[in-house]
Protein backbone atom coordinates (compact mmCIF):
# COMPACT_ATOMS: atom_id res chain seq x y z
CA UNK A 1 0.00 0.00 0.00
CA UNK A 2 2.95 2.33 1.35
CA UNK A 3 4.96 1.61 -2.02
CA UNK A 4 1.47 2.09 -4.31
CA UNK A 5 1.08 5.81 -2.39
CA UNK A 6 4.49 6.52 -3.53
CA UNK A 7 4.29 5.61 -6.85
CA UNK A 8 1.08 7.83 -7.25
CA UNK A 9 3.56 10.80 -5.63
CA UNK A 10 5.86 10.08 -8.15
CA UNK A 11 3.60 9.72 -11.06
CA UNK A 12 2.33 12.80 -10.26
CA UNK A 13 5.46 14.54 -9.72
CA UNK A 14 6.28 13.79 -12.82
CA UNK A 15 3.00 15.17 -14.47
CA UNK A 16 3.70 18.26 -12.77
CA UNK A 17 7.38 18.45 -13.97
CA UNK A 18 6.27 18.29 -17.74
CA UNK A 19 3.01 20.68 -17.23
CA UNK A 20 5.18 23.31 -15.16
CA UNK A 21 6.06 25.19 -17.96
CA UNK A 22 2.30 25.34 -19.04
CA UNK A 23 1.67 26.71 -15.72
CA UNK A 24 4.02 29.23 -14.99
CA UNK A 25 3.12 30.96 -18.28
CA UNK A 26 -0.81 30.65 -17.60
CA UNK A 27 -0.24 31.54 -13.73
CA UNK A 28 2.20 33.70 -13.42
CA UNK A 29 1.18 36.91 -15.24
CA UNK A 30 -2.22 36.56 -14.30
CA UNK A 31 -1.33 36.48 -10.73
CA UNK A 32 1.22 39.46 -11.18
CA UNK A 33 -0.58 40.99 -13.51
CA UNK A 34 -4.26 39.60 -14.11
CA UNK A 35 -3.32 38.97 -18.22
CA UNK A 36 -3.39 35.60 -19.02
CA UNK A 37 -1.62 34.55 -22.51
CA UNK A 38 -4.08 32.17 -24.65
CA UNK A 39 -1.44 30.78 -27.75
CA UNK A 40 1.81 30.66 -25.42
CA UNK A 41 -0.97 28.53 -22.77
CA UNK A 42 -2.01 25.98 -25.56
CA UNK A 43 1.36 25.98 -27.10
CA UNK A 44 2.99 24.93 -23.52
CA UNK A 45 -0.24 22.47 -22.99
CA UNK A 46 0.88 20.73 -25.95
CA UNK A 47 4.30 20.26 -25.86
CA UNK A 48 4.03 18.83 -22.00
CA UNK A 49 1.51 16.34 -23.49
CA UNK A 50 3.72 15.20 -26.29
CA UNK A 51 6.89 15.67 -24.31
CA UNK A 52 5.61 13.80 -21.53
CA UNK A 53 3.91 11.14 -24.02
CA UNK A 54 7.00 10.77 -26.09
CA UNK A 55 9.18 10.09 -22.94
CA UNK A 56 7.26 7.56 -21.56
CA UNK A 57 6.81 5.79 -24.87
CA UNK A 58 10.54 6.14 -26.51
CA UNK A 59 12.77 7.46 -24.08
CA UNK A 60 12.57 5.11 -20.93
CA UNK A 61 16.06 4.03 -21.46
CA UNK A 62 17.98 7.62 -22.39
CA UNK A 63 17.55 9.43 -19.69
CA UNK A 64 20.31 11.73 -20.58
CA UNK A 65 18.42 12.97 -23.75
CA UNK A 66 15.27 13.30 -21.67
CA UNK A 67 17.18 15.33 -19.64
CA UNK A 68 18.70 17.20 -22.26
CA UNK A 69 15.25 17.84 -23.77
CA UNK A 70 13.46 18.76 -20.34
CA UNK A 71 16.75 21.36 -19.80
CA UNK A 72 15.98 23.25 -23.18
CA UNK A 73 12.16 23.42 -22.61
CA UNK A 74 12.68 24.53 -19.16
CA UNK A 75 14.95 27.48 -20.44
CA UNK A 76 12.76 28.80 -23.31
CA UNK A 77 9.55 28.78 -20.86
CA UNK A 78 11.76 30.82 -18.47
CA UNK A 79 12.80 32.95 -21.39
CA UNK A 80 9.22 33.50 -22.04
CA UNK A 81 7.76 33.99 -18.65
CA UNK A 82 10.30 36.59 -18.14
CA UNK A 83 8.93 38.08 -21.18
CA UNK A 84 5.32 37.73 -20.81
CA UNK A 85 5.69 39.55 -17.34
CA UNK A 86 7.90 41.98 -18.09
CA UNK A 87 6.47 43.79 -21.36
CA UNK A 88 3.61 41.95 -21.23
CA UNK A 89 3.57 40.32 -24.96
CA UNK A 90 4.24 37.73 -26.41
CA UNK A 91 8.27 36.53 -27.48
CA UNK A 92 8.77 37.97 -30.99
CA UNK A 93 11.40 37.20 -33.83
CA UNK A 94 11.75 41.28 -33.32
CA UNK A 95 12.67 41.15 -29.82
CA UNK A 96 15.51 38.36 -30.48
CA UNK A 97 16.74 40.37 -33.56
CA UNK A 98 17.50 43.34 -31.44
CA UNK A 99 19.10 41.10 -28.26
CA UNK A 100 21.29 40.35 -31.45
CA UNK A 101 22.45 44.16 -32.43
CA UNK A 102 22.73 44.79 -28.82
CA UNK A 103 26.49 45.90 -27.23
CA UNK A 104 26.97 43.94 -23.41
CA UNK A 105 26.46 47.17 -22.14
CA UNK A 106 23.24 47.46 -23.08
CA UNK A 107 22.58 43.60 -22.26
CA UNK A 108 23.72 44.42 -18.46
CA UNK A 109 21.42 47.24 -18.02
CA UNK A 110 19.07 45.69 -19.70
CA UNK A 111 19.19 43.04 -16.87
CA UNK A 112 20.01 44.93 -13.84
CA UNK A 113 16.55 46.87 -14.61
CA UNK A 114 14.29 44.20 -15.21
CA UNK A 115 16.14 41.25 -13.10
CA UNK A 116 13.76 41.95 -9.96
CA UNK A 117 13.30 39.73 -7.16
CA UNK A 118 9.78 37.68 -8.37
CA UNK A 119 11.61 36.71 -11.16
CA UNK A 120 14.56 35.74 -9.13
CA UNK A 121 12.00 33.37 -7.12
CA UNK A 122 10.51 32.49 -10.65
CA UNK A 123 14.07 31.43 -11.98
CA UNK A 124 14.91 29.62 -8.59
CA UNK A 125 11.54 27.29 -8.96
CA UNK A 126 12.47 26.41 -12.58
CA UNK A 127 15.76 25.27 -11.30
CA UNK A 128 14.70 23.61 -8.13
CA UNK A 129 12.02 21.36 -9.75
CA UNK A 130 14.27 20.80 -12.46
CA UNK A 131 17.09 19.56 -10.30
CA UNK A 132 14.88 17.56 -7.89
CA UNK A 133 13.32 15.74 -11.00
CA UNK A 134 17.00 15.24 -12.62
CA UNK A 135 17.97 13.43 -8.91
CA UNK A 136 15.10 11.41 -8.75
CA UNK A 137 15.55 10.09 -11.81
CA UNK A 138 18.91 9.75 -11.92
CA UNK A 139 18.96 7.64 -8.62
CA UNK A 140 16.19 5.79 -10.19
CA UNK A 141 13.90 6.39 -7.60
CA UNK A 142 11.33 7.53 -10.05
CA UNK A 143 11.35 5.70 -13.59
CA UNK A 144 9.15 5.67 -16.93
CA UNK A 145 7.05 3.20 -17.49
CA UNK A 146 7.41 1.83 -20.94
CA UNK A 147 4.24 1.06 -22.63
CA UNK A 148 4.02 -1.83 -24.83
CA UNK A 149 1.95 -0.64 -27.82
CA UNK A 150 0.54 -3.18 -30.36
CA UNK A 151 2.23 -2.67 -34.23
CA UNK A 152 -1.62 -0.95 -34.78
CA UNK A 153 -1.90 1.10 -32.21
CA UNK A 154 1.93 2.02 -32.33
CA UNK A 155 1.15 3.45 -35.92
CA UNK A 156 -1.39 5.65 -35.06
CA UNK A 157 0.39 6.92 -31.53
CA UNK A 158 3.25 8.05 -34.03
CA UNK A 159 0.83 9.84 -36.71
CA UNK A 160 -0.87 11.27 -33.39
CA UNK A 161 2.78 12.43 -31.94
CA UNK A 162 3.52 13.69 -35.41
CA UNK A 163 0.91 15.64 -35.79
CA UNK A 164 0.91 17.28 -32.48
CA UNK A 165 4.83 18.42 -33.03
CA UNK A 166 3.55 19.65 -36.51
CA UNK A 167 0.89 21.73 -34.97
CA UNK A 168 3.35 23.66 -32.95
CA UNK A 169 5.45 25.05 -35.87
CA UNK A 170 2.57 26.30 -38.03
CA UNK A 171 0.51 29.08 -37.10
CA UNK A 172 -1.00 30.36 -34.62
CA UNK A 173 1.18 27.98 -32.08
CA UNK A 174 4.39 28.69 -33.25
CA UNK A 175 4.27 32.63 -32.67
CA UNK A 176 4.76 31.59 -29.64
CA UNK A 177 7.12 28.69 -29.50
CA UNK A 178 10.19 29.95 -28.74
CA UNK A 179 12.20 27.60 -31.10
CA UNK A 180 10.50 29.19 -34.10
CA UNK A 181 10.17 32.75 -32.96
CA UNK A 182 14.17 31.85 -32.83
CA UNK A 183 14.97 30.61 -36.11
CA UNK A 184 12.88 32.84 -37.81
CA UNK A 185 15.06 35.62 -35.69
CA UNK A 186 18.29 34.35 -36.86
CA UNK A 187 17.25 33.79 -40.66
CA UNK A 188 15.93 37.48 -40.37
CA UNK A 189 19.52 38.14 -38.98
CA UNK A 190 21.55 36.16 -41.48
CA UNK A 191 19.87 37.92 -44.70
CA UNK A 192 19.78 41.75 -43.04
CA UNK A 193 23.76 40.61 -42.82
CA UNK A 194 24.08 39.39 -46.29
CA UNK A 195 22.65 42.65 -47.32
CA UNK A 196 24.62 44.54 -45.15
CA UNK A 197 27.86 43.10 -46.05
CA UNK A 198 27.29 44.05 -49.73
CA UNK A 199 26.91 47.31 -48.97
CA UNK A 200 29.48 47.96 -46.53
CA UNK A 201 28.32 51.65 -46.43
CA UNK A 202 30.73 53.45 -48.83
CA UNK A 203 31.25 57.67 -48.67
CA UNK A 204 29.10 57.70 -51.58
CA UNK A 205 25.61 55.74 -53.38
CA UNK A 206 25.12 55.63 -56.63
CA UNK A 207 21.40 55.71 -55.24
CA UNK A 208 21.80 59.86 -55.00
CA UNK A 209 21.91 61.46 -58.50
CA UNK A 210 22.23 64.81 -59.84
CA UNK A 211 23.08 65.81 -56.35
CA UNK A 212 23.08 69.88 -56.02
CA UNK A 213 23.76 72.27 -53.47
CA UNK A 214 22.35 75.98 -52.73
CA UNK A 215 26.09 77.69 -52.93
CA UNK A 216 27.25 80.80 -51.37
CA UNK A 217 30.70 81.57 -49.48
CA UNK A 218 29.66 81.65 -46.00
CA UNK A 219 30.77 78.64 -44.37
CA UNK A 220 27.79 76.76 -43.14
CA UNK A 221 27.13 73.89 -40.63
CA UNK A 222 24.30 71.81 -39.50
CA UNK A 223 24.44 69.72 -36.46
CA UNK A 224 21.93 66.31 -35.81
CA UNK A 225 21.67 65.31 -32.31
CA UNK A 226 20.08 61.87 -32.13
CA UNK A 227 18.93 61.33 -28.27
CA UNK A 228 17.96 57.89 -26.80
CA UNK A 229 14.69 56.93 -25.34
CA UNK A 230 13.78 60.45 -24.50
CA UNK A 231 10.27 61.09 -25.01
CA UNK A 232 8.61 64.64 -25.21
CA UNK A 233 5.87 64.15 -22.44
CA UNK A 234 8.55 64.08 -19.42
CA UNK A 235 10.06 67.06 -21.00
CA UNK A 236 8.85 70.93 -19.73
CA UNK A 237 9.07 72.30 -23.37
CA UNK A 238 6.13 70.22 -23.92
CA UNK A 239 4.52 71.14 -21.10
CA UNK A 240 5.30 68.41 -18.64
CA UNK A 241 4.91 69.05 -14.85
CA UNK A 242 8.16 69.34 -13.94
CA UNK A 243 10.83 71.97 -14.81
CA UNK A 244 13.14 69.03 -16.46
CA UNK A 245 13.79 71.38 -19.37
CA UNK A 246 15.17 74.82 -17.56
CA UNK A 247 17.75 75.83 -20.44
CA UNK A 248 16.08 74.94 -23.41
CA UNK A 249 13.06 76.79 -22.13
CA UNK A 250 15.25 79.59 -21.56
CA UNK A 251 15.71 80.34 -25.30
CA UNK A 252 12.19 78.90 -26.16
CA UNK A 253 12.10 82.16 -28.18
CA UNK A 254 14.86 81.03 -30.77
CA UNK A 255 13.37 77.43 -30.88
CA UNK A 256 10.85 75.67 -33.50
CA UNK A 257 9.43 72.81 -31.24
CA UNK A 258 7.41 70.23 -33.35
CA UNK A 259 4.33 68.74 -31.44
CA UNK A 260 3.36 66.14 -32.99
CA UNK A 261 6.61 63.77 -34.54
CA UNK A 262 6.61 60.43 -33.61
CA UNK A 263 9.10 57.64 -34.23
CA UNK A 264 8.85 54.80 -36.88
CA UNK A 265 9.96 52.14 -34.11
CA UNK A 266 10.24 51.64 -30.40
CA UNK A 267 14.10 50.68 -30.56
CA UNK A 268 16.98 52.44 -31.55
CA UNK A 269 18.01 50.06 -34.65
CA UNK A 270 14.86 49.90 -35.95
CA UNK A 271 14.11 53.19 -35.58
CA UNK A 272 17.71 54.67 -37.05
CA UNK A 273 17.96 52.32 -39.92
CA UNK A 274 14.95 54.54 -41.20
CA UNK A 275 15.61 57.79 -39.75
CA UNK A 276 19.07 57.73 -41.09
CA UNK A 277 18.55 56.02 -43.90
CA UNK A 278 15.98 56.06 -47.29
CA UNK A 279 14.16 52.84 -45.55
CA UNK A 280 10.79 53.82 -44.54
CA UNK A 281 8.59 51.20 -42.92
CA UNK A 282 6.60 50.13 -46.14
CA UNK A 283 10.45 49.90 -48.01
CA UNK A 284 12.86 48.72 -45.68
CA UNK A 285 15.36 47.55 -48.72
CA UNK A 286 15.81 50.87 -49.36
CA UNK A 287 18.24 51.56 -46.11
CA UNK A 288 20.73 49.44 -48.00
CA UNK A 289 20.40 52.24 -50.53
CA UNK A 290 21.25 55.40 -49.58
CA UNK A 291 21.56 57.05 -45.79
CA UNK A 292 22.34 60.75 -44.43
CA UNK A 293 26.00 60.90 -44.69
CA UNK A 294 26.43 59.66 -48.11
CA UNK A 295 23.92 62.42 -49.24
CA UNK A 296 25.56 65.30 -47.47
CA UNK A 297 29.09 63.77 -48.58
CA UNK A 298 27.89 63.86 -52.28
CA UNK A 299 26.83 67.49 -51.99
CA UNK A 300 30.04 68.65 -51.05
CA UNK A 301 29.87 68.34 -47.44
CA UNK A 302 32.66 67.47 -44.24
CA UNK A 303 30.70 64.79 -42.59
CA UNK A 304 31.63 64.16 -38.32
CA UNK A 305 29.73 61.28 -36.56
CA UNK A 306 30.91 62.27 -32.80
CA UNK A 307 29.13 59.11 -30.37
CA UNK A 308 29.10 57.92 -27.09
CA UNK A 309 26.96 54.81 -28.02
CA UNK A 310 29.34 51.86 -28.23
CA UNK A 311 30.38 50.61 -31.46
CA UNK A 312 29.59 47.49 -32.22
CA UNK A 313 26.69 44.93 -30.95
CA UNK A 314 27.58 41.01 -30.47
CA UNK A 315 27.67 41.49 -34.15
CA UNK A 316 28.72 44.39 -36.32
CA UNK A 317 26.02 46.92 -35.45
CA UNK A 318 24.20 48.22 -38.75
CA UNK A 319 24.10 52.32 -37.16
CA UNK A 320 27.74 51.92 -36.63
CA UNK A 321 27.95 50.96 -40.22
CA UNK A 322 25.84 53.78 -41.17
CA UNK A 323 28.93 56.14 -38.87
CA UNK A 324 31.44 54.05 -41.24
CA UNK A 325 29.88 56.69 -43.95
CA UNK A 326 31.45 59.50 -42.59
CA UNK A 327 34.73 61.38 -43.12
CA UNK A 328 35.82 61.32 -39.75
CA UNK A 329 34.37 59.01 -36.86
CA UNK A 330 34.57 59.65 -32.97
CA UNK A 331 33.28 56.50 -30.44
CA UNK A 332 34.03 57.21 -26.55
CA UNK A 333 32.00 54.29 -25.13
CA UNK A 334 34.42 51.97 -25.64
CA UNK A 335 34.90 50.31 -22.83
CA UNK A 336 32.58 47.93 -20.85
CA UNK A 337 32.87 50.05 -17.72
CA UNK A 338 30.01 52.07 -17.02
CA UNK A 339 29.39 54.59 -20.11
CA UNK A 340 30.29 57.81 -19.98
CA UNK A 341 28.19 60.72 -19.50
CA UNK A 342 27.01 62.66 -22.86
CA UNK A 343 29.48 66.04 -21.83
CA UNK A 344 32.58 63.77 -22.95
CA UNK A 345 32.04 64.44 -26.56
CA UNK A 346 32.44 68.91 -25.83
CA UNK A 347 35.73 68.59 -26.35
CA UNK A 348 35.42 67.22 -29.64
CA UNK A 349 32.78 69.17 -30.70
CA UNK A 350 34.10 72.56 -30.28
CA UNK A 351 37.44 70.81 -32.12
CA UNK A 352 35.48 69.86 -34.87
CA UNK A 353 33.78 73.47 -35.19
CA UNK A 354 36.77 75.27 -35.08
CA UNK A 355 38.13 73.45 -38.33
CA UNK A 356 38.34 75.20 -41.49
CA UNK A 357 36.07 73.85 -43.57
CA UNK A 358 33.02 75.21 -44.80
CA UNK A 359 30.75 73.08 -45.01
CA UNK A 360 30.20 70.62 -42.10
CA UNK A 361 27.55 67.89 -40.94
CA UNK A 362 27.94 66.74 -37.42
CA UNK A 363 26.02 63.65 -36.34
CA UNK A 364 26.48 63.52 -32.19
CA UNK A 365 24.47 60.57 -30.78
CA UNK A 366 23.92 60.46 -27.68
CA UNK A 367 23.46 58.10 -24.59
CA UNK A 368 20.59 60.14 -23.76
CA UNK A 369 18.21 58.59 -20.91
CA UNK A 370 18.84 55.04 -22.01
CA UNK A 371 18.77 52.90 -19.65
CA UNK A 372 19.51 52.49 -16.59
CA UNK A 373 18.10 56.03 -15.86
CA UNK A 374 20.03 56.86 -13.11
CA UNK A 375 23.49 56.28 -14.50
CA UNK A 376 22.92 58.78 -17.43
CA UNK A 377 23.43 61.80 -14.99
CA UNK A 378 25.70 62.89 -12.73
CA UNK A 379 25.28 63.60 -8.54
CA UNK A 380 25.07 67.45 -9.35
CA UNK A 381 21.73 66.71 -11.62
CA UNK A 382 19.92 64.74 -9.08
CA UNK A 383 17.31 67.19 -8.37
CA UNK A 384 13.72 65.33 -8.68
CA UNK A 385 13.83 63.40 -5.48
CA UNK A 386 9.93 63.88 -4.14
CA UNK A 387 7.45 61.83 -4.55
CA UNK A 388 6.24 62.40 -8.99
CA UNK A 389 2.81 62.43 -9.86
CA UNK A 390 1.87 58.89 -11.11
CA UNK A 391 -1.00 56.41 -10.57
CA UNK A 392 1.03 53.77 -10.10
CA UNK A 393 1.99 54.48 -5.61
CA UNK A 394 5.06 52.14 -5.23
CA UNK A 395 8.42 52.92 -4.16
CA UNK A 396 10.23 52.03 -6.94
CA UNK A 397 7.89 53.40 -9.24
CA UNK A 398 8.82 57.17 -7.76
CA UNK A 399 12.49 56.14 -7.70
CA UNK A 400 12.32 55.15 -12.00
CA UNK A 401 10.25 58.50 -12.57
CA UNK A 402 12.89 60.44 -10.34
CA UNK A 403 16.05 59.23 -12.11
CA UNK A 404 14.48 59.29 -15.39
CA UNK A 405 13.52 63.31 -14.91
CA UNK A 406 16.98 63.94 -13.58
CA UNK A 407 18.19 62.03 -16.95
CA UNK A 408 15.99 64.24 -19.01
CA UNK A 409 17.19 67.53 -16.94
CA UNK A 410 20.25 66.30 -17.91
CA UNK A 411 19.85 66.22 -21.57
CA UNK A 412 18.80 69.57 -21.12
CA UNK A 413 21.92 70.89 -20.42
CA UNK A 414 23.55 68.79 -23.09
CA UNK A 415 21.17 69.82 -25.59
CA UNK A 416 21.23 73.27 -24.72
CA UNK A 417 24.86 73.77 -24.79
CA UNK A 418 25.39 71.87 -27.97
CA UNK A 419 23.60 74.77 -29.38
CA UNK A 420 24.86 77.59 -27.19
CA UNK A 421 28.55 76.50 -28.67
CA UNK A 422 27.73 76.37 -32.36
CA UNK A 423 26.09 79.79 -32.28
CA UNK A 424 29.59 81.16 -30.56
CA UNK A 425 30.81 80.20 -33.78
CA UNK A 426 28.40 83.00 -36.00
CA UNK A 427 28.06 81.36 -38.67
CA UNK A 428 25.09 79.88 -41.03
CA UNK A 429 24.18 77.39 -39.14
CA UNK A 430 21.61 74.87 -37.80
CA UNK A 431 20.66 72.04 -34.95
CA UNK A 432 18.05 69.75 -35.00
CA UNK A 433 17.67 67.88 -32.08
CA UNK A 434 15.44 64.67 -32.01
CA UNK A 435 15.50 61.41 -29.84
CA UNK A 436 15.77 57.69 -31.81
CA UNK A 437 12.51 56.96 -30.18
CA UNK A 438 10.74 57.51 -27.05
CA UNK A 439 9.93 55.97 -23.25
CA UNK A 440 6.92 54.58 -21.72
CA UNK A 441 7.92 55.36 -17.44
CA UNK A 442 4.67 54.41 -15.95
CA UNK A 443 3.02 56.82 -17.88
CA UNK A 444 -0.16 54.56 -18.89
CA UNK A 445 0.90 51.51 -17.98
CA UNK A 446 2.24 49.89 -15.33
CA UNK A 447 5.95 49.21 -17.14
CA UNK A 448 9.44 52.05 -17.75
CA UNK A 449 10.95 51.16 -20.87
CA UNK A 450 10.68 50.60 -24.66
CA UNK A 451 9.37 47.44 -26.40
CA UNK A 452 8.02 47.02 -30.27
CA UNK A 453 5.30 44.50 -28.79
CA UNK A 454 3.25 46.70 -26.60
CA UNK A 455 3.95 50.53 -27.84
CA UNK A 456 2.68 53.23 -26.38
CA UNK A 457 2.33 56.64 -26.92
CA UNK A 458 5.14 57.76 -24.98
CA UNK A 459 7.14 54.86 -27.00
CA UNK A 460 6.09 57.33 -29.96
CA UNK A 461 5.80 60.52 -29.23
CA UNK A 462 9.52 62.03 -29.22
CA UNK A 463 10.73 65.51 -28.75
CA UNK A 464 12.03 67.66 -31.96
CA UNK A 465 13.51 70.77 -31.84
CA UNK A 466 14.99 72.97 -34.81
CA UNK A 467 17.39 76.10 -33.87
CA UNK A 468 18.57 78.29 -36.50
CA UNK A 469 21.19 81.13 -36.06
CA UNK A 470 20.78 84.30 -37.64
CA UNK A 471 22.30 84.02 -40.79
CA UNK A 472 20.14 81.06 -41.43
CA UNK A 473 17.31 82.87 -40.78
CA UNK A 474 18.21 85.62 -43.00
CA UNK A 475 18.70 83.12 -45.82
CA UNK A 476 16.42 83.18 -48.92
CA UNK A 477 14.30 79.99 -49.11
CA UNK A 478 11.75 78.52 -49.70
CA UNK A 479 11.45 76.33 -46.10
CA UNK A 480 8.54 75.93 -44.35
CA UNK A 481 8.54 76.23 -40.24
CA UNK A 482 5.15 75.02 -39.01
CA UNK A 483 5.54 73.48 -35.69
CA UNK A 484 2.42 71.51 -36.13
CA UNK A 485 2.59 69.50 -38.63
CA UNK A 486 2.40 66.06 -38.33
CA UNK A 487 5.18 64.43 -38.75
CA UNK A 488 7.09 60.90 -38.48
CA UNK A 489 11.20 60.45 -38.55
CA UNK A 490 11.46 58.11 -40.64
CA UNK A 491 11.49 60.60 -43.60
CA UNK A 492 14.45 62.71 -41.85
CA UNK A 493 16.90 62.54 -44.66
CA UNK A 494 14.48 64.77 -46.72
CA UNK A 495 13.59 67.44 -44.68
CA UNK A 496 17.38 67.43 -43.71
CA UNK A 497 18.21 67.53 -47.31
CA UNK A 498 16.11 70.41 -47.26
CA UNK A 499 17.60 72.47 -44.42
CA UNK A 500 20.69 71.77 -46.19
CA UNK A 501 19.82 73.43 -49.61
CA UNK A 502 20.54 69.72 -51.10
CA UNK A 503 18.42 68.47 -53.80
CA UNK A 504 19.00 64.80 -55.97
CA UNK A 505 16.97 63.41 -58.67
CA UNK A 506 15.07 60.77 -55.96
CA UNK A 507 14.08 63.65 -54.03
CA UNK A 508 10.77 63.74 -52.56
CA UNK A 509 9.34 67.19 -51.37
CA UNK A 510 6.07 65.92 -50.10
CA UNK A 511 8.14 63.85 -47.33
CA UNK A 512 10.32 67.42 -45.83
CA UNK A 513 8.28 68.84 -43.35
CA UNK A 514 9.78 71.67 -44.08
CA UNK A 515 8.86 71.78 -47.84
CA UNK A 516 5.35 73.99 -48.80
CA UNK A 517 4.52 70.53 -50.49
CA UNK A 518 4.92 68.58 -47.51
CA UNK A 519 2.21 65.97 -46.98
CA UNK A 520 2.21 64.07 -43.92
CA UNK A 521 1.15 60.10 -45.11
CA UNK A 522 -2.08 58.43 -43.85
CA UNK A 523 -0.52 56.20 -41.32
CA UNK A 524 1.52 58.79 -39.68
CA UNK A 525 -2.07 60.83 -38.89
CA UNK A 526 -3.63 57.59 -37.80
CA UNK A 527 -0.86 56.55 -35.27
CA UNK A 528 -1.08 60.37 -33.84
CA UNK A 529 -4.72 60.07 -34.02
CA UNK A 530 -5.06 57.05 -32.03
CA UNK A 531 -2.95 58.17 -29.28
Amino acid sequence: MEKLLKNKIFFFFQLFVFFYPALATFSIPFLLHGIYFKTDIVQNVLLGILLFLFSNFYLTKNKIILLILLFFVYLFSLIETFYLITFRSYLTSSSIFIFFESNFSEISSFTNEYFTLTFFLIATSFVLIYSTFTILLRKKIICLPYINLKKQTKIVFKIILFLGFILLIIPPLNKSYFPMVMLEAIQDYKLQMISYNNQKFNKTSDYFKNVTLKKDSIPETYVLVIGESTTKNHMELYDYYRNTTPLLHSISNELLVYNNVICPNTHTLTALEKVLTLGTTDNLDLKYKGNLLQLFNQAGFTTYWISNQKPTGIWDNFITGIANSSHHKFFYNISDNKSPYDEVLFETYKSVLKEKTSKKLIILHLMGTHLSYKDRYPNSFNVFVNKPKTKFNTKEVFETINNYDNSILYQDYIWFSIIELLKRENQKAAVLCLSDHGEEVYESIDFFGHTETKGTKSMYEIPFLLWLSDKKKDEKNNLVFDVKRRYCSEDLIYSMADLAGIHFTAFHSKKSILNVNYMPSKKVVIKILEK
